[in-house]
């Protein structure tokens, strides 16, 4: 079986793409496939426009081929989070989720698909990357020993779901949560859905100070009014008439809540409660609209006691086991 990449890129302003199929371009839309069902937001190509206009991150898709057809897509993104080093000590890649794989198990072996993967992606990536993560991969997922061969060390992870069949969360809050919730609904505080740019530009600010406070990358402002005007998310901030009290980025998708980016003003009302109410009324708005879980997307090492889990735990959520599986690649 002949087995060969293509990679499918968010922008041309990169040098590590300039050979890829860049979105937008004739070729982009050509040669993407169409045999793939994305089983989550990250696998779309709405997950790749969101970071067009980004220069400090690169949305991919990577994927393997055999002739015309597309076995294997596996979505990505690259961070520059240290610009002023080198790439191979300033940019990172993640993988998020497994990939897609074709459903032909009589024709491919998908650990042959994935070690190919594997492979190709090291040799794409390597002097280009400080390190390549895979995230959110069961404990039982059939890819361990790949990789194992390939050198990955695998990290005890966790992530934290939420069964919103039925709005079952609601009973699983935690007493003082709920208080919190009912404290701040009440002050008058509410939930918009709908942001303005100036109410955006206050939730970006937030985000922005926290991420600076804590020393983590964060995507530029742009790729928050495209996820906006994109299909698969938006973003919900928590406000009175005149303050603007937090915010928190989401994307639906196939009847899944994905919650990305959360943050909150330095100083709130003492009444007013912004993560848990955002929490809260984003869970309870895709329950009505047919959600059937919302993932928190991490729950942080699943050795050590994390405060943001507890939280996240606190508000009806559920622990589930994972691995990460990471590599340093300029060693």
């Amino acid at each position: 079986m002949d087995l060969y990449c293509r990679v499918f890129s968010s922008s041309s302003n990169n040098r590590l793409t300039k050979d890829d199929y860049i979105l937008g371009s004739p070729r982009f839309a050509e040669k993407y496939p169409d045999n793939v069902i994305p089983t989550n937001p990250f696998m779309s190509v709405e997950w790749i426009k969101i970071f067009e206009s980004s220069k400090k991150y690169l949305a991919l898709h990577f994927t393997v081929w055999s002739g015309d057809k597309c076995l294997l897509l596996q979505p990505l993104f690259i961070c520059r989070f240290k610009p002023f080093l080198p790439d191979a000590l300033g940019s990172y890649c993640v993988a998020l989720y497994a990939p897609w794989i074709v459903d032909d198990n009589d024709n491919f072996d998908k650990n042959i698909l994935f070690s190919f993967l594997l492979n190709s992606l090291q040799n794409y990536l390597r002097h280009k990357i400080l390190y390549l993560e895979f995230r959110h991969f069961s404990i039982d997922n059939i890819f361990h020993s790949c990789f194992t061969n390939y050198g990955f060390k695998s990290l005890n992870w966790c992530d934290v779901i939420c069964n919103l069949k039925n709005s079952a969360f609601e009973n699983d809050i935690i007493k003082t949560k709920r208080k919190q919730i009912k404290r701040t609904l009440n002050s008058g505080a509410y939930v918009d859905f709908a942001p303005t740019k100036r109410v955006l530009d206050c939730y970006y600010n937030f985000q922005h100070r926290l991420y600076s406070k804590i020393f983590r990358p964060l995507p530029e402002l742009s790729v928050f009014n495209s996820l906006i005007s994109s299909s698969i998310g938006s973003v919900a901030v928590i406000r009175n008439e005149d303050d603007v009290y937090g915010g928190c980025s989401y994307f639906i998708f196939d009847n899944i809540l994905y919650f990305w980016y959360i943050a909150s003003a330095n100083v709130v009302p003492n009444n007013v409660y912004p993560d848990a109410v955002l929490y809260y009324s984003l869970m309870k708005k895709a329950a009505d609209e047919g959600c059937i879980k919302a993932d928190f997307m991490g729950g942080g090492n699943a050795d050590r006691d994390y405060g943001v889990r507890n939280f996240k735990l606190s508000l009806g959520g559920e622990m589930v086991a994972e691995y990460r599986y990471k590599k340093y690649l300029c060693l």
